[in-house]
C-alpha cells in the first residue's frame, strides 16, 4: 500500500499529464481553427477574384460594343453626307 507521499507525489503527476492533454488538445483545436480560417479566407479570395475577372470580361466587352456602335453610327453619317461613297470591305 503507497504511503501519503507516494499518494501526493502520484496525484501530482496525474494532474500534470492531464493537464499537458489539455493543453495539447486546445493547441490541436486551434491549429484546425487557424487551418480552417486559413481556408475560408482563401476560398473568399478565390470567389472574389472570379467575381473581379468576370466584370472585367463583362466591362471590356461592353466597351468592344460600344466602339462598334460608334463606328457604325460613323459609318451612317458618312453615308448619309456622301451617298456617292463607295466602301470596299
Amino acid at each position: 500500500m503507497p504511503s501519503k507521499e507516494q499518494k501526493k507525489i502520484n496525484k501530482r503527476e496525474e494532474n500534470e499529464k492531464n493537464r499537458q492533454l489539455e493543453q495539447q488538445n486546445v493547441m490541436e483545436e486551434k491549429r484546425w481553427d487557424e487551418g480552417t480560417d486559413k481556408r475560408s479566407m482563401l476560398k473568399k479570395q478565390q470567389k472574389d477574384a472570379k467575381i473581379a475577372e468576370k466584370l472585367r470580361v463583362k466591362n471590356e466587352r461592353q466597351e468592344q460594343e460600344q466602339l462598334e456602335e460608334e463606328n457604325k453610327l460613323k459609318i451612317c453619317v458618312l453615308l448619309i453626307q456622301c451617298p456617292n461613297l463607295i466602301l470596299k470591305n
